[in-house]
């Protein structure tokens, strides 16, 4: 879908505007772009050449060192694996869930399923800041276990799985 039609940017006034959005555009995208483009060619180059002056666009050697030092020192490798378990089982749990709620509210014939879809989408526009501390206090203390969650992985499957 675009802002004109066809027949509206053959005419006069529809060719001033598409004109204009166009040359917002070829200005707009670079300015856009441009930071990410310093942000990956400064992790190519040494810290002396990333202070040095003028600043260069390109750098003058490939310096891998930087991304040798992120993995090592943060642990970097495991960060992502711990973030695609918590994900794989995120999005196990709730596939499993969502397929069988869509398919109760879609096709069985129930009492108030009307309100029970409003009360499930009203649910999901609450942000996550706002259930940040009742989560961490139930996840201190779980209602059905009396065990506490803080500092596990289960922790975060169950509160990004809700």
């Amino acid at each position: 879908m675009s802002i004109l039609n066809e027949i509206e940017i053959r005419n006069g006034k529809g060719k001033r505007i598409f004109n204009i959005v166009l040359m917002v555009l070829i200005i707009g995208i670079p300015i856009q772009v441009f930071p990410y483009y310093w942000m990956l060619s400064n992790a190519f180059k040494s810290n002396l050449e990333i202070i040095k002056m003028p600043p260069t666009l390109w750098p003058e050697s490939l310096n891998l060192q930087a991304f040798v030092e992120v993995f090592n020192e943060f642990r970097l490798g495991q960060t992502l694996w711990n973030t695609a378990v918590i994900l794989f089982w995120c999005i196990v749990i709730q596939v499993s869930l969502m397929v069988l709620a869509a398919y109760a509210l879609s096709k069985l014939n129930l009492k108030g399923k009307n309100f029970l879809l409003l009360y499930c989408l009203a649910t999901m526009m609450i942000s996550g800041q706002a259930l940040m501390i009742p989560t961490y206090i139930m996840m201190v203390k779980l209602p059905i276990f009396n065990i506490s969650l803080v500092n596990n992985n289960l922790s975060l499957i169950l509160a990004f799985s809700s």
